[in-house]
């Protein structure tokens, strides 16, 4: 496969130097803070005229070690209920060689290779911190000399770079371009003749409590759905949320063009890894767009996050995970 023009480094770290008991991605975002504060200034940026450039809808110019975990806990819950969706539904075969657009810290890429041991992987993502994330992810799973990951901005052609794949995948990536319509076709551009291109994206919102709880009889979780919703929408804009997947998909004139609700549930008591997604979603929503809720709305979430309360997110027996995403689905002529 064509090799990469972007150095990415490796954050390999030592096993003495890790914290003891503490997860490696907490070890690994302790190493991204170190490198902020001026540990790599021997690193090389990427000067080359395919260098991807900044937009609004990146993450990019993010702290890392707040929305990392975040972003992992998202691809662990979602990704593999995605491709048990998608493998139940079409014959996917045994790629040799898989893109993952829009990889983040790998998490999803690392799911596609545990899926597909014998294929060759490559992420993508303009955010260069997850990229180093992603590496040493990978060289942590041992999985380092078929997994490698480049630096790439969507909103550009990305053939000159990749050799064509048999399986293009794309989790929640999309919508984040400037153009998603153009986006897909230069995803679709990656697929081999006969190789299939999978889109999943957003579904049905969020219900994280039972409809007899306060917190569904209130209408506060409406109102926080309403809240985020609004949040969004400014983040991303009208038309990133409003794309037509399916026709989009038949417009490329792809074959066996299909889409699937794939639901992601998890019923009450959610294990750890779903309420610390929950916890982080709440807790990093407060703090994006909190301000938009009325006082009393605030506080009462708030005191969801509250570790000493028995029925806080934290300790609940009650807390659910109930959403969904589409999958978008069609093969290369």
């Amino acid at each position: 496969m064509a090799k990469s023009r972007t150095r990415i480094q490796l954050l390999v770290i030592p096993e003495g130097d890790r914290t003891p008991g503490r997860p490696l991605l907490t070890n690994i975002v302790r190493a991204m803070s170190e490198l902020d504060q001026g540990t790599n200034a021997d690193a090389e940026p990427d000067q080359s005229p395919n260098s991807p450039r900044e937009h609004g809808h990146g993450y990019a110019d993010r702290d890392p070690a707040a929305w990392l975990p975040g972003a992992v806990l998202d691809a662990e819950i979602f990704i593999p209920a995605v491709l048990d969706h998608l493998q139940s539904k079409v014959d996917v075969g045994h790629p040799g060689r898989i893109v993952d657009i829009g990889c983040g810290p790998g998490a999803g890429t690392l799911e596609l290779a545990k899926r597909f041991p014998n294929a060759e992987l490559v992420g993508l993502d303009i955010g260069e911190a997850a990229l180093e994330i992603a590496a040493t992810r990978a060289a942590a799973e041992g999985v380092a000399d078929r997994v490698r990951f480049i630096r790439a901005d969507f909103d550009h052609d990305m053939t000159h770079f990749l050799e064509p794949v048999d399986l293009v995948f794309a989790s929640m990536s999309l919508h984040h371009t400037e153009d998603p319509g153009a986006a897909l076709g230069r995803a679709c551009a990656l697929a081999t003749p006969g190789g299939r291109l999978v889109v999943a994206e957003f579904g049905r919102p969020l219900r994280a409590w039972p409809e007899d709880h306060q917190v569904t009889t209130t209408g506060l979780w409406r109102r926080w759905q309403a809240a985020s919703d609004a949040a969004r929408l400014d983040h991303l804009g009208e038309a990133a949320l409003n794309v037509n997947w399916l026709e989009l998909l038949r417009a490329e004139r792809l074959d066996d063009v299909k889409q699937f609700e794939c639901d992601v549930s998890f019923p009450a008591p959610v294990g750890r890894r779903e309420r610390d997604w929950l916890v982080n979603g709440l807790n990093r929503g407060l703090q994006h767009h909190g301000d938009g809720l009325a006082a009393a709305d605030r506080a009462a979430l708030e005191a969801l996050l509250n570790t000493d309360d028995a029925v806080g997110l934290p300790n609940s027996s009650e807390a659910m995970i109930d959403t969904s995403r589409m999958i978008y689905t069609g093969i290369r002529r």
